[in-house]
């Protein structure tokens, strides 16, 4: 039997929203995407692999396989998971920001390491209130 909750794999970027790395000289690259879920390469400035997973009852950030953020989220998603990575003497900060339509499709993705944006998608703002 298989895991219905099992991570894609294989799965390429939609080409009507293509990502865009924000950052001058980053450089990650979208490995999959699916339901509430993103796996980066990330090579500048860090090599890393980094994936965000929304399914379930908990949010989570993984970095190389090890969980670095976690939210437990029983209504919602959570809209932001700062982590820090640390190397030796060296540490960075890092943010995972989501923003998700109400039929759970990701509306906004970006992440931001040590405090620049190495990869964004979609929109992040949120809806004006009309008066």
């Amino acid at each position: 039997m298989t895991n219905p909750y099992h991570s894609p794999r294989g799965l390429t970027p939609d080409p009507r929203d293509p990502p865009a790395a924000v950052l001058p000289g980053a450089r990650a690259t979208l490995a999959a995407r699916g339901l509430l879920y993103r796996r980066l390469v990330i090579e500048s400035p860090l090599d890393i692999l980094l994936e965000f997973n929304g399914r379930g009852l908990t949010d989570r950030v993984l970095v190389d396989h090890h969980v670095v953020a976690e939210k437990t989220s029983w209504w919602r998603i959570a809209p932001q998971l700062a982590f820090t990575l640390t190397a030796g003497s060296h540490t960075v900060s890092g943010l995972v920001e989501i923003r998700v339509w109400p039929w759970l499709a990701m509306r906004g993705f970006r992440v931001t390491l040590a405090q620049r944006v190495v990869y964004a998608e979609g929109c992040l703002a949120r809806r004006a209130l009309s008066a």
